[in-house]
């Protein structure tokens, strides 16, 4: 497949952009249609502040987590553990939880 960004190589972006702009490219293509309008929201967020404070390291998570969220979506674990709702559980007080851990964690063999 050609770059995405074959078009811009003429202009004076690195090669370090351009590599950047194909990971995010190639990762939104790849979400869900419903999850693609919020990262590009989030995307333009990071955008800012690196143009802002001139700092890499927001973008290369951006990138990072767009990477492992695209990759997870694709997953059927994923995609089904995700589809159930979560029943919220009776509230527990802490010291009934602690007692519960304590007599776990006292137990011959653990």
């Amino acid at each position: 497949m050609p770059s995405t960004t074959t078009a811009w190589r003429a202009e004076p972006f690195g090669t370090e952009c351009l590599r950047l702009a194909d990971q995010i490219t190639v990762a939104l293509t790849r979400l869900p249609a419903r999850r693609r309008l919020e990262r590009l929201r989030k995307l333009a967020v990071v955008l800012a502040h690196q143009k802002r404070t001139g700092d890499m390291s927001a973008v290369e998570h951006f990138i990072e987590s767009l990477v492992m969220t695209e990759r997870m979506e694709r997953d059927p674990d994923y995609v089904l553990a995700m589809a159930g709702r979560e029943r919220p559980g009776r509230a527990r007080d802490i010291e009934d939880v602690i007692a519960a851990l304590e007599a776990r964690d006292s137990e011959p063999g653990t």
